[in-house]
């Protein structure tokens, strides 16, 4: 809630990457994730860049290009192990199992390369590194209906792939997904979502500026 409230909004998130690291191996949904998880740099990574945006947004001032490489060199090597990921034995108590955690890396992995993209590089929606990240998440939503409760855990990843969706079949996947979480939380705020995307999708306007187009909704981003 804390990272979707700070993207969303430009703030400064309230728990940095040194806390996202700290997290690892504690009680908690992901215990058994080492520090060097993807799952872990990815979580930082997406503080991070939450940092970096409310940084940029309150100077006006660009992200160092030494800073966007590095980071796009950590995405890189995430995606790598995404490939590698490997898990001990867990016991049949409804942990999650490998594939269902690198599809839920996966979604939130491209997350992070739209939002770096879109808020720090100020790429338009319909630039190619956008819409390759687009891609990227839509596949791993439509792997959702097979993670099990990891697929709850996707309302953030639905927020930020499906305001970037200009193709009509990647949207429906968006909405999709939405229904899936929706029919299991019984969350108002998924409706507030789906109303919210369907208004961006139908004004069509590819070259609205990230902070423009999140604003309807930044307000109510503690929801998702």
């Amino acid at each position: 809630m804390d990272l979707t409230y700070a993207i969303m909004g430009g703030e400064a998130p309230h728990l940095g990457p040194d806390i996202w690291l700290q997290l690892a191996d504690s009680e908690a949904w992901w215990t058994g994730i080492s520090d060097d998880h993807a799952f872990v740099d990815i979580m930082a990574l997406l503080a991070q860049l939450a940092q970096l945006g409310h940084d940029a947004r309150m100077t006006g001032i660009s992200v160092p290009i030494r800073e966007l490489l590095e980071i796009q060199l950590t995405l890189g090597r995430t995606e790598s192990r995404l490939k590698n990921l490997t898990m001990p034995s867990l016991p049949s108590d409804g942990c999650q199992s490998i594939d269902a955690l690198t599809v839920f890396c996966s979604a939130y992995r491209a997350s992070a390369r739209i939002y770096m993209y879109r808020a720090l590089c100020n790429l338009e929606i319909s630039d190619v590194l956008v819409q390759e990240s687009v891609q990227e998440g839509i596949d791993a939503l439509q792997q959702g209906p097979e993670i099990g409760k990891l697929a709850h855990c996707l309302l953030f990843p639905c927020l930020m792939i499906g305001t970037h969706c200009i193709d009509s079949e990647a949207q429906q996947t968006v909405l999709s997904s939405l229904e899936i979480a929706g029919e299991y939380l019984s969350f108002g705020s998924v409706k507030v979502m789906e109303r919210f995307l369907k208004d961006i999708w139908l004004a069509g306007d590819l070259s609205t500026d990230f902070w423009t187009m999140m604003q309807p909704v930044s307000g109510k981003a503690f929801m998702f």
